[in-house]
C-alpha cells in the first residue's frame, strides 16, 4: 500500500500534519445518543482532552458508536483499536486482538468503535482511545479521548399553563416524549432530565391574548423591558413553582414585540436565569406576588424535533450556557458562523435558513447547511454538539463542564 504526499518546497515554514485515519461521527440524521458528535476542533490537548485529536463524552453504562474513516488508507488495511484504561472504557467491538472490518457483520457497522462506559464510574475520568496500524501493538495512527461522566439527574415539574382559558397545544405525553429526545443532546455531559407526573395545570387570566404570554424584552437591541411582557412573563414564572425542580412552563404562545403594540415575532422558548429574573423584578411596575423564579418558559413546536432541540437549549441557558460564538448579533462573527457553530446545541436558531438582509452570508451556503443533523419539514437543522476541549478564544468553549458545574450548583431550581 501506498500512497503520495505532496510536501510545501519550504517544509521549515509549516507544520505539516498528515492524517491517514480520523474519527467521525456515526450517524447523519437527527440527534442519537449512541452516536455522539465528537469535539474535533484542532489536535491540541489540554486538561479536557489529552488526546491528539477529538474528545467525546460518555456515561457509565452506556454504550456509544465512533466512525473511523480511512482517509489515506486501503480498505484491506490492518486497523487494531485499544484503550489505555478498561476500568473507565471497554472497547465492545471490535474485540480484543480482531482488526477492524470496513464491512457490516452481524448487526454491526463497519470500520465503527463500539465503546461503554464501565459500569461503576463515580466520578469523571478520561482515556484514549488508540488506533494501531497492522498489529495489535504496532504503530499509533489516530487517538480519539473519552470522558466518562457519571450520570446528574434534573427532576422536572411541567407546568401546562391556561391563560385567558386557552392552553398549551401539546398533551402531557407529546411533552415527556420531547424531554426523551432532548435528553439525547444531553447525554454526552452525563446530564439526564426526569419528568415528574402528572403536570401542574395552571392558569391565569386577565392577559392581553387568550393563550399568550408576551415576552418581557424587546426583540430588537437594547432589548429593553416592555411593562406588558414584564408582567406577563412574571406571572407565568410565580405559578407554584417547584423549590426542588426545574420548572417548566408551557404555554400555546409566547410573543415578542418587534415594533408597536400589534407587531409581534413568536419564539419558541426563553430560559429564565437568575440575571434574567432581576432584570424582569428591577422592572416591574410593582414586587411581584407570588414570587417567581428561574426556569424554561415554552411555546407550541413547529415539530417535535425543534421541539426537542429547544428544551435542551433552553434548559442549556438555564445552565450558564451562551449562545455559541456570542448569537448572531452584528457584526458577523467567524466563530459563530464556523462548521461547529452549525453543529453546535447552542446556536441561536435550530433552523439554518438564511437569514433575509442580516449580512450572515455563510449560514446560506450549502456546505455548512450540510453540516447540521438532516434536513427536516422545515429546513436544514442545527445540531447537537456540546464543546468539551478548551480554547481562549472560543467562548465557552468547554460547554460541558459549564453545564455539569452548573447542574452540580443547583442552578435549575427556582430559588
Amino acid at each position: 500500500m501506498s500512497f503520495d504526499l505532496h510536501l510545501l518546497e519550504n517544509p521549515s515554514s509549516a507544520v505539516l500534519r498528515v492524517v491517514p485515519v480520523r474519527f467521525a461521527r456515526a450517524d447523519s440524521g437527527g440527534i442519537d445518543p449512541s452516536a455522539p458528535d465528537l469535539d474535533n476542533r484542532g489536535f491540541k490537548t489540554d486538561s479536557n482532552c489529552s488526546a491528539r485529536g477529538p474528545v467525546v463524552g460518555v456515561m457509565p453504562g452506556s454504550t456509544i458508536q465512533i466512525r473511523v474513516i480511512r482517509d489515506r488508507l486501503e480498505s484491506g488495511a490492518l486497523l487494531f483499536a485499544s484503550v489505555d484504561d478498561a476500568s473507565l472504557v471497554e472497547l465492545v467491538h471490535p474485540a480484543a486482538g480482531a482488526s477492524l472490518s470496513p464491512s457490516d457483520s452481524g448487526g454491526r457497522s463497519g470500520d465503527t468503535l463500539y465503546l461503554r462506559g464501565a459500569a461503576g464510574v463515580r466520578r469523571s475520568g478520561m482515556t484514549l482511545v488508540k488506533i494501531h496500524f497492522g498489529a495489535a501493538g504496532g504503530p499509533v495512527m489516530a487517538e480519539l479521548a473519552v470522558r466518562v461522566h457519571p450520570r446528574l439527574r434534573i427532576p422536572v415539574a411541567v407546568h401546562m399553563v391556561s391563560i385567558n382559558g386557552t392552553g398549551p397545544s401539546m398533551s402531557f405525553a407529546d411533552i415527556q416524549d420531547a424531554f426523551h429526545r432532548a435528553n439525547h443532546f444531553l447525554a454526552p455531559a452525563g446530564v439526564t432530565l426526569d419528568v415528574r407526573s402528572p403536570p401542574l395545570a395552571d392558569s391565569v387570566t386577565g392577559f392581553i391574548l387568550p393563550g399568550v404570554c408576551l415576552m418581557a424584552f424587546e426583540a430588537a437591541p437594547p432589548r429593553m423591558p416592555t411593562p406588558p411582557g414584564v408582567t406577563e412573563h412574571l406571572r407565568v414564572l410565580g405559578l407554584r413553582p417547584d423549590a426542588a425542580a426545574l420548572n417548566a412552563y408551557f404555554v400555546r404562545t409566547l410573543a415578542l414585540q418587534t415594533g408597536g403594540p400589534t407587531s409581534f415575532q413568536e419564539p419558541l422558548g426563553q430560559g429564565i436565569t437568575q440575571d434574567v429574573l432581576d432584570t424582569l423584578v428591577a422592572a416591574a411596575p410593582s414586587p411581584p406576588s407570588p414570587r417567581p423564579g428561574r426556569g424554561i418558559m415554552v411555546a407550541t413546536p413547529t415539530d417535535t424535533y425543534e421541539y426537542s432541540h429547544v428544551l435542551a437549549h433552553e434548559i442549556g441557558h438555564l445552565l450558564d450556557l451562551a449562545h455559541y460564538g456570542g448569537g448572531e448579533q452584528p457584526p458577523a462573527d467567524n466563530i459563530k458562523e464556523d462548521i461547529w457553530g452549525h453543529r453546535n446545541l447552542m446556536h441561536n436558531a435550530a433552523q439554518l435558513h438564511p437569514l433575509p438582509g442580516s449580512g450572515h452570508t455563510c449560514r446560506s451556503t450549502e456546505p455548512r447547511r450540510r453540516v447540521g443533523y438532516g434536513d427536516g419539514s422545515v429546513g436544514p437543522r442545527a445540531g447537537g454538539f456540546l464543546g468539551i476541549k478548551s480554547f481562549n478564544r472560543v467562548r465557552q468553549s468547554a460547554q460541558v463542564a459549564v453545564l455539569r458545574s452548573a447542574v452540580l450548583a443547583r442552578k435549575y431550581v427556582p430559588f
